[in-house]
């Protein structure tokens, strides 16, 4: 089956070797990149999405830092069919894995780039 890859999609990550990684995964569909929380609320501002891949942890030096969850409101109140997966190299900063995230994922070494981009098309299909 043949997806059209006109999606829109939101990536916020600090971490410029994921927003190249992601990119090359995500190639063909249309990504808006944020690196920080200030820049993703404007862009959300002026945009809708279909998908949002979000950061848990937008200030790696910040033990405690998990603003990027808090995206996930302001995403929803845009926007309430979006999509939400969050990425992170922190899961053990998420305490309870919010309601309304489709998917939780590792940037650890179990990664799996494949499973990642079978899940992105499905989920935008879907929306």
């Amino acid at each position: 089956m043949t997806i059209d890859k006109m999606g829109q999609i939101l990536l916020v990550d600090d971490q410029d070797n994921w927003h190249e990684q992601l990119g090359e995964i995500l190639d063909g569909f249309q990504i808006s990149h944020a690196y920080n929380l200030q820049d993703a609320k404007k862009i959300v501002a002026q945009q809708s999405f279909d998908l949002a891949v979000l950061d848990v942890t937008l200030v790696d030096e910040e033990e405690f830092n998990v603003e990027g969850l808090s995206l996930i409101q302001v995403i929803k109140r845009k926007k309430p069919t979006t999509a939400i997966i969050i990425l992170t190299g922190y899961p053990q900063r998420v305490i309870e894995k919010p309601t309304e995230v489709d998917a939780f994922i590792s940037k650890g070494t179990d990664f799996n780039v494949i499973e990642f981009k079978n899940l992105v098309e499905r989920l935008i299909q879907n929306r």
